[in-house]
């Protein structure tokens, strides 16, 4: 859905961008030349999206294949010992504040709908797990490939603006300071944007969800800066 798609754009760009003021940051701490700050950020960039996508599509596959088997063995429970398991979920009604009587009636009505029945009633209540897509759907790769597709270019695409925006100053010749000046400049803004974008999502207010996220990217910049400066003056 679009609404999904802007949330995976917000979150995945947000991370991108952060990386880079993170690698800069530690690069710059750590005194290197600028471009090779700009050759860190770009590579470390490409990794960063590499393994978030591949990590997205491994966790919700792992995710599906286990919705996939605890549903298979509710199914198999519920079949070989309905009578036992309606009891439970009746107990389990009871234990909620429902009368026996109304339990009894309610659980018998609603297992005549028996796919109905096993992922809204009794999986939830016996595993406390809700399907996150029709039972048929959890084995598909297809669309958790998309998902993690999609990751990768929100964390390549937008990580990478602000990374092109200091490499073109830098080729322009505006010095190291300008490069930086760049560089800082539109990675804030962008996440600010971010995260102005991503206060639909929360219920916040898009200046302090905005502000917010951009001071995320100021406390890496911060602590790449420590790190790569402390590492730096240990190891030369």
């Amino acid at each position: 859905s679009p609404m999904r798609i802007l949330k995976t754009l917000c979150d995945g760009g947000s991370e991108g961008v952060c990386m880079g003021i993170g690698v800069v940051c530690g690069a710059a701490g750590a005194r290197l030349a600028t471009h090779e700050v700009l050759v860190l950020g770009f590579s470390g960039l490409a990794a960063l999206s590499v393994g978030l996508g591949l990590n997205e599509f491994l966790s919700f596959r792992a995710q599906n294949l286990f919705l996939l088997a605890e549903y298979t063995y509710r199914r198999s429970q519920l079949v070989s010992r309905r009578v036992e398991e309606l009891r439970a979920v009746v107990d389990s009604f009871e234990l909620k504040g429902v009368a026996r009587a109304d339990a009894e009636q309610a659980v018998g009505l609603l297992a005549k709908y028996e796919d109905f029945f096993l992922e809204e009633v009794y999986l939830p209540i016996k595993s406390e797990t809700l399907l996150t897509a029709p039972p048929h759907e959890l084995n598909r790769v297809a669309p958790l490939v998309s998902e993690a597709f999609s990751t990768f270019l929100a964390v390549l695409v937008v990580g990478a603006i602000p990374l092109l925006g200091a490499s073109v100053a830098h080729g322009r010749g505006h010095g190291t300071l300008g490069t930086y000046l760049v560089f800082y400049g539109m990675a804030g803004s962008i996440l600010f944007t971010m995260g102005a974008l991503k206060s639909g999502f929360y219920g916040v207010g898009w200046g302090s969800a905005g502000l917010a996220t951009a001071m995320v990217g100021l406390a890496c910049g911060g602590a790449g800066y420590v790190t790569g400066s402390f590492i730096s003056s240990v190891v030369t």
